[in-house]
């Protein structure tokens, strides 16, 4: 039974005057503020008894307005069973570990969508009449029958090596100057020890079949080269695995007059022939600075694309000659390097570059006379190189979006002849003096960065 409140009151009253407290009383609580409403009981609610149940189905919600002409939702009530479930698609798969969704889904090949800058007009276009970029011209590398873009894109700046730059931003220019037209990628698994070509796999992925890509083979770290067949083939293996691809489309000898010339004729050619026969290439060729060990391999080892830097310019033409010998036997050349490492801007070869005192001298003239006719020497470079008839494809640097661009509008548009005849009076003197292969190798074209190793 449960006791008074005046009960209550007294046994706590006559406890607290005794100073104890017997077993069994109940001290009652202090209040210290206003008393706070009683929860609302259940009974009065909406189910309660003697209150009907809305039933389910639809119903005005306020809340929920559609859009004029909509259609209005079906609120009708779920089948009996769990929802359907969607399969896992190639999205959820590549969620689970960039190793695993490539072991599962191999190669990922889709049709590109339309995208916001394929509307007429937009500076992404290749619409040159809009305002975009320049109209993109195609050549064929010789009796290969690849068609490719006179402007192609190199990656020795892709890692960022000599300008420090991300590789998400190098990554980015490379898909920008897909959509503008760009159709030839050239990399090597020298260039960052490897993960250039990783990384230009990652860029193409779902693209691959866009492009034209090229590699080389021989050289596998700055300044160090192994021309063994063995090497070759693992390297190749290597190569194909980081650019997430089954075959390359042109596979190079690297600086080939770092291979000595009979068995750069007799067996490095003849194993990339046979990689060629299995279906891991398409086409071989060689690349280096030198033209002799270029030549040799097109006479005596049959090579069908030819690829050389720094050797066609407002410096040296001395590319010219041999290239019109190539194409009469259906050899294509492509060009790196227009801008000879740097040496042909605006702010000079960096302190690494190893261009004699007397040519950096011609060009700092150059560029003095290209700010007085209000163009840019660089631009004049790579115009030059473009118009030359000889060369199937000029490689530009994909490290910087502005030299890009600069490249792009450099297409279509042939250099002004009074400032060219004035550039080339410039190197009158010292045309066609090149530097040792081994002493610059590989460099940003622009000329930004450290002093890099060979290897290009």
């Amino acid at each position: 039974m449960t006791p008074s409140k005046s009960k209550i009151t007294a046994a706590t009253g006559a406890a607290g005057r005794s100073g104890s407290c017997s077993v069994g009383t109940v001290r009652a609580p202090i209040r210290l503020g206003p008393a706070l409403p009683r929860a609302r009981s259940r009974r009065n609610g909406p189910g309660a008894p003697g209150r009907a149940r809305t039933p389910p189905g639809p119903g005005p919600d306020p809340l929920c307005r559609p859009w004029p002409g909509a259609t209005p939702p079906d609120r009708s009530p779920a089948t009996d069973g769990p929802p359907a479930r969607v399969p896992p698609g190639p999205g959820r798969r590549l969620r689970t570990g960039a190793k695993r969704a490539r072991a599962l889904l191999g190669p990922v090949v889709c049709d590109r969508p339309p995208r916001w800058h394929d509307a007429p007009g937009h500076p992404r276009n290749g619409d040159p009449r809009q305002g975009g970029a320049a109209a993109m011209r195609y050549s064929t590398l010789g009796a290969t029958g690849l068609k490719v873009s006179r402007l192609g894109l190199g990656t020795t700046t892709f890692m960022g090596i000599f300008a420090r730059r991300p590789p998400q931003a190098s990554q980015r220019v490379l898909l920008r100057g897909l959509d503008a037209g760009i159709t030839l990628v050239d990399t090597a698994p020298s260039y960052g020890q490897g993960l250039a070509e990783e990384w230009v796999g990652r860029a193409l992925r779902g693209r691959r079949e866009e492009v034209v890509l090229t590699t080389k083979a021989g050289c596998y770290a700055p300044g160090s080269f192994d021309f063994s067949p063995a090497r070759i083939r693992s390297g190749l293996e290597d190569s194909l695995r980081r650019l997430g691809t089954g075959h390359v489309d042109v596979l190079f000898a690297h600086d080939v007059e770092h291979c000595a010339p009979g068995r750069l004729v007799e067996e490095v050619l003849p194993v990339l022939e046979r990689l060629r026969d299995e279906g891991k290439t398409r086409a071989v060729g060689v690349s280096g600075l030198l033209l002799e060990p270029l030549a040799a391999a097109v006479r005596h080892a049959g090579a069908e694309v030819v690829q050389s830097y720094c050797r066609y310019g407002l410096h040296d033409r001395s590319l010219a000659a041999p290239a019109a010998d190539w194409r009469a036997r259906r050899v294509a050349t492509i060009l790196g390097s227009p801008l000879a490492m740097g040496l042909l801007t605006r702010a000079g070869p960096p302190g690494w570059h190893p261009a004699p005192a007397a040519l950096r001298a011609a060009a700092r003239r150059a560029a003095a006379v290209c700010a007085e006719h209000g163009t840019d020497l660089a631009s004049l470079a790579m115009r030059y190189a473009l118009a030359c008839p000889q060369l199937d494809a000029v490689l530009t640097g994909a490290g910087d979006p502005g030299h890009l661009d600069r490249n792009l509008r450099a297409v279509e548009s042939a250099p002004e002849p009074e400032v060219l005849d004035a550039v080339l009076g410039c190197f009158a003197d010292v045309t066609e003096r090149t530097w040792p292969s081994g002493d610059g190798g590989e460099g940003d074209d622009e000329g930004n960065g450290d002093r890099p190793a060979a290897g290009r």
